[in-house]
């Protein structure tokens, strides 16, 4: 699984927040795969509804909780690059 690292946004209410792009990736495959390799994730949900993002959460070994999130394509929230430069 490839990535690269599209931003970093210091000091919001949770942190640093890190914004990773998984290009390509279907986000069903890679919970699974993070599955296969003992990372659990709370099942997926709509926050925003069916036409928002899909999100979940993994924990790291250290205990910080990782969201992972798809946002659809074209969707007006969806974060790029441009949008942490």
């Amino acid at each position: 699984m490839g990535y690269a690292v599209i931003g970093t946004v210091e000091g919001t209410a949770f942190g640093r927040l890190t914004m990773l792009q998984l290009p390509g990736d279907d986000f069903d495959a890679t919970l699974a795969d993070l599955a296969a390799k003992g990372i659990g994730a709370e099942p997926p949900e709509l926050p925003g509804g069916v036409d928002g993002p899909r999100t979940s959460w993994i924990t790291d070994p250290d205990g910080y909780r990782i969201e992972l999130v798809q946002w659809p394509a074209g969707h007006a929230d969806g974060i790029t690059e441009a949008d942490v430069a």
